[in-house]
């Protein structure tokens, strides 16, 4: 079968419906800032101005965007650069000061409702996976802080109240070892749980009056859509778990408004339990539905072409994408295109992923790369023995953080990969982490508690580059010129000594960032991607 480009042209040309307009509880502000990253890779410049007058630089050099905040005459900005981060507050040209700096992660979630208070999302130790939320004044005093049980559960900010006046804050923490939203009154440190009767991960964010919250719940893969009231704790559903809500807001008339989206349907707008059509969507195949499958103990995601097993020319396992994300029941052109020119796919969420709980995402911890790849392995062995893979037949396939498994995997696991498909990858670590950006490098050391130098062995063991020379099937890597979360030098570097061992390596440099800059370089990606897994699959 050869690849069909107006096939996959079809499956990435449909825009999203138009979200529907939601209502903004923010007022007019006399200063405006903008951040610009040419490339879409966070590298860029803050802009401000007051009223309408001239965009001004906010910073003589490029920093990595981290949040900003307006409220009426000032603004506050968090920027990273290789100084450390800092958080600045700009109120006129002759008064920008820095009210905080840090050598740690930090995220700005914004100025409360009146201005006068920040909330920050912060490392500890350097630790993005278990943070901790901390509110300032606007001189940089701390005026609160929610930490996890002992920095091991983390905690995560999901907003102050939209009611002027109002510094309560809606906030996550996983003591129960699942994210579960609670109020936060940080002036005073009282915290009141949300009770709610949902089972997973669930995340809430404010409605404009500040009297009911949201409630996005993940579970299986999927997630649904709650509405709780904080007066009586009452909670509504207003999308069902059989999808993925993946925007939500209140418009004008206190409707509850969003986007949905399946593998079996279309990016949908709903208003409260409706779901409008959308008949620009008439694809000219269907859509095959996913299935949510435990295969081995891991949670999956099951899509086959429409004619089954006898239609299948091979199975791509796709690996996810890192610890802050995971596999889900949505609209997925890739993937679509990849089970309409024959492939089943396995999307696979490893220990390490989010969704599923902290004590899953942090398994990797333990042994970065190999423990993920012992689950691939376990899946792929357990569908094998069923009868239900062709062990003879089996790619593997990710993005991001799943690229860099990709790469792992042909390494250590030669023997069970046809071919390895690594988008954006991290081909060598010890590279990548000097070659990325401040942010990443705080990443690594989380995940490998210290630097190539203080731990060589950890960073040796789960880099792709140090298992190069056992490589022995075919590898496509795809690159993104001004990647800067995994640089394509070092991506480079790895195809180069793929080639001096012998080994197969096709390598593609797009236009963009860490992703296509454009629908155009998308399509010319995707269709190099599935024509590569339809030469190598037999």
């Amino acid at each position: 079968m050869s690849v069909n480009e107006p096939l996959i042209r079809e499956r990435c040309s449909y825009r999203k419906p138009v979200m529907p307009v939601v209502a903004e509880s923010k007022r007019a502000t006399r200063i405006d800032v903008k951040f610009i990253d040419t490339y879409g890779n966070q590298l860029g410049d803050f802009f401000w101005r007051e009223l309408d007058g001239e965009w001004q630089r906010a910073f003589s050099e490029q920093v990595h965007a981290c949040g900003y905040s307006v409220h009426d005459d000032h603004a506050v900005i968090a920027s990273v650069s290789e100084d450390g981060l800092r958080v600045d507050m700009i109120r006129s040209a002759a008064e920008r000061i820095c009210i905080l700096k840090s050598k740690d992660y930090v995220r700005l979630d914004g100025l409360s409702a009146n201005g006068r208070y920040v909330l920050l999302e912060t490392g500890i130790e350097a630790d993005r996976l278990h943070p901790s939320l901390i509110v300032i004044d606007l001189d940089g005093r701390i005026r609160g802080k929610l930490s996890g049980h002992n920095g091991i559960h983390g905690c995560w900010a999901g907003g102050w109240s939209p009611v002027d006046g109002d510094y309560r804050i809606v906030a996550h923490v996983e003591d129960s070892g699942f994210a579960r939203p609670v109020i936060w009154h940080p002036l005073t440190g009282k915290v009141s749980d949300v009770s709610c009767d949902l089972t997973g991960e669930v995340w809430a964010e404010w409605v404009p009056d500040g009297q009911s919250l949201l409630l996005t719940r993940h579970l299986q893969a999927r997630c649904d859509l709650h509405r709780w009231y904080l007066a009586d704790g009452r909670c509504e559903t207003i999308q069902p778990l059989d999808g993925y809500c993946f925007r939500a807001g209140m418009d004008a008339s206190e409707q509850v408004v969003g986007l949905w989206s399946s593998g079996a349907d279309h990016v949908r707008v709903f208003v409260g339990q409706e779901r409008l059509p959308f008949p620009e969507f008439q694809p000219t195949r269907p859509l095959s539905p996913w299935v949510y499958r435990e295969i081995a103990g891991v949670p999956c995601l099951v899509v086959e072409p429409a004619g089954g097993q006898a239609g299948i020319l091979g199975t791509i396992f796709e690996v996810y994408g890192g610890f802050s994300y995971h596999h889900v029941d949505c609209y997925n052109a890739f993937v679509h295109s990849l089970v309409d020119h024959g492939f089943k796919v396995v999307l696979v969420n490893t220990r390490g992923c989010n969704g599923f709980g902290r004590a899953w995402r942090d398994a990797s911890l333990s042994d970065i790369g190999q423990v993920e790849l012992s689950d691939v392995a376990a899946v792929r062995k357990a569908l094998v023995d069923s009868g239900e893979v062709d062990p003879m037949n089996t790619l593997i396939s990710g993005s991001s953080w799943g690229g860099y498994m990709v790469l792992l995997a042909m390494g250590v696991q030669p023997e069970l990969w046809r071919a390895g498909i690594a988008n954006v990858p991290v081909g060598d670590f010890v590279h990548a982490h000097y070659e990325a950006t401040p942010c990443i490098r705080s990443s690594n050391w989380v995940q490998f508690g210290g630097t190539p130098q203080t731990k060589p062995e950890a960073y040796r063991r789960a880099s792709p580059m140090t298992y190069v020379q056992s490589v022995k099937a075919p590898v496509m890597i795809a690159t993104g010129k001004y990647d800067t979360l995994c640089p394509p030098e070092q991506n480079r570097r790895y195809a180069e000594a793929l080639r001096q061992h012998g080994t197969p390596c096709e390598f593609i440099e797009f236009e963009g960032a860490h992703g296509p800059a454009d629908s155009e370089e998308r399509i010319r990606l995707y269709t190099a991607m599935i024509d590569f897994a339809l030469r190598h699959s037999g």
